[in-house]
């Protein structure tokens, strides 16, 4: 029931972007540009993209604000109802319905390769764990250069009231900004949690925490019920296991590696085994 309901979400913002592109001609070229037919979750929007496109080259791409009378929809063969023609949202623009439709393409595609690689290292398929995770790395990272190349240079005067709406449309729709909590409160006050899609880089010397401060990312998210892949080439699986037990279940991860847990403490951690058992 949850996936129908995220598929309808997906298709409303996918034909909310496909209906501003056709009602605001002058940005097509860089639409065009920007979009791919994969980036489409909806079959039905998949297929409106799709003739969309064929009538933009249909014309070469020689569209600009100038033009007022082009027959997008006679090109396109499209009834009024296939389209909303009131967007609802006066503060919605292109780049905010755009970037929304690339960041359901960049979850879903990054829950495919994590999974896929996993898959591979569980199952052994993998011929070397290096090698896999470099490769996952590196899907990622082609990933979350998507649409970065539609920037355009130019000077903090440009698009002014473009940036305007985005902030209306953040501030008047909260619940579409798909943010995540860090599990720090000092963090997220400081840069107001994570968003879905990003791929975030965590950098440090060595001794600095980054593995404890990851491990304590995965444990916040898993609290929230998401979905937690961990890979480590340094720790091994009993010392990660350990010090995610001791961060789940309150208890000093001394006393679990030595065997020392207090009475107190064996029965916290044992409740907390148990818990974790059922789920």
């Amino acid at each position: 029931m949850m996936d129908e309901v995220k598929e309808e979400n997906h298709e409303s913002t996918e034909l909310d972007l496909l209906s501003f592109i056709w009602q605001n001609q002058s940005v097509l070229p860089e639409a065009m540009s920007m979009l791919q037919e994969e980036y489409f979750t909806s079959p039905k929007t998949k297929s409106l993209f799709i003739r969309l496109k064929a009538a933009f080259n249909e014309v070469n791409g020689r569209v600009n604000a100038n033009v007022v009378n082009f027959p997008m929809m006679d090109r396109l063969a499209l009834s009024e109802k296939d389209f909303n023609q009131n967007i609802s949202d006066p503060y919605s623009n292109y780049r905010v319905m755009a970037n929304r439709v690339l960041n359901n393409y960049k979850v879903a595609s990054t829950k495919q390769i994590l999974s896929a690689g996993a898959d591979k290292v569980i199952n052994k398929e993998a011929d070397s764990i290096t090698e896999t995770i470099s490769d996952m790395a590196q899907g990622l990272s082609k990933l979350n250069s998507i649409g970065n190349s539609s920037i355009r240079q130019g000077s903090i005067q440009d698009d002014v009231e473009e940036r305007r709406m985005m902030y209306q449309d953040r501030k008047l729709h909260p619940e579409k900004l798909n943010i995540i909590s860090s599990g720090f409160k000092q963090l997220d006050k400081s840069i107001g949690g994570f968003m879905y899609g990003n791929l975030i880089y965590v950098i440090g010397r060595k001794g600095d925490g980054k593995s404890v401060l990851m491990l304590n990312f995965g444990y916040h998210f898993w609290r929230r019920g998401k979905n937690v892949i961990l890979f480590s080439l340094e720790m091994s699986k009993e010392d990660y296991m350990r010090r995610f037990d001791s961060r789940a279940a309150g208890v000093p991860i001394k006393g679990l590696k030595m065997g020392t847990l207090t009475d107190a403490e064996e029965k916290k951690y044992n409740d907390y085994l148990d818990q974790i058992k059922t789920k």
